[in-house]
C-alpha cells in the first residue's frame, strides 16, 4: 500500500524542469548567443564560391542539401589576392531554402548564461545593431553574450562595408 501511494504523490508532484541549454559562437570578435528554435548547423572547412559585385561582406556561396547559400564574414578582413574559391568554418542558420552563413572565429559551444546585461556597452563591430538583450556568462564575468535574429543580422551585414586587411 505505502508503495502504490508514493507512486501516485510522484505523479501529481510537478517535476523540476531544467531550462533548455544555450550554445554560443564566437563570430566577428562578438560572443553571440544561437537563437532557440532555428535550425542550426556548423560546418569546418566549408567551400565557399567568391561572387564578382557581391556586397562587400559577402564572401560568396557555399551549397548545403541541394540550396544555396550566402556566406557572409561579420569580421569584415577581405583576404588578399583575386576572388577564388576558399574553405571557411561557417554556422548556417535557417532551414535549407531559407538559411544563410556566417563565416565564425570559434566553433559553437555550450554555455552558461548569467543575468541580463541591459547597461552592456554595445560592442564596436558593424552589426552592433543587429545585436539586443546582452546576458552576462556565469563562467566568466568579463564576457558578455548578445541575442540577435538571424535574417536581421544578415541584412545589416549585407548592407555593411568592408575593411581592409
Amino acid at each position: 500500500m505505502a508503495l502504490s501511494e508514493a507512486r501516485a504523490a510522484s505523479m501529481t508532484r510537478p517535476s523540476p524542469v531544467s531550462p533548455a541549454p544555450s550554445f554560443g559562437a564566437l563570430v566577428g570578435g562578438v560572443h553571440l548567443v544561437l537563437p532557440a528554435g532555428v535550425p542550426v548547423v556548423y560546418l569546418t572547412e566549408v567551400a565557399v564560391h567568391p561572387l564578382a559585385a557581391a556586397p562587400a561582406r559577402v564572401i560568396g556561396l557555399m551549397q548545403m542539401q541541394g540550396h544555396p547559400v550566402v556566406v557572409l564574414d561579420p569580421s569584415g578582413v577581405t583576404p588578399g589576392g583575386a576572388p577564388a574559391l576558399r574553405r571557411h568554418a561557417v554556422l548556417v542558420l535557417g532551414a535549407p531554402g531559407d538559411s544563410g552563413a556566417l563565416r565564425v572565429d570559434e566553433p559553437p559551444a555550450p554555455i552558461a548564461l548569467g543575468d541580463p546585461l541591459p547597461e552592456a556597452a554595445q560592442p564596436s563591430c558593424v552589426f552592433a545593431a543587429a545585436l539586443h538583450d546582452p546576458v552576462a556568462d556565469s563562467a566568466d564575468p568579463a564576457r558578455v553574450w548578445w541575442h540577435f535574429v538571424p535574417a536581421r543580422l544578415f541584412e545589416v551585414l549585407a548592407s555593411a562595408p568592408q575593411r581592409a586587411s
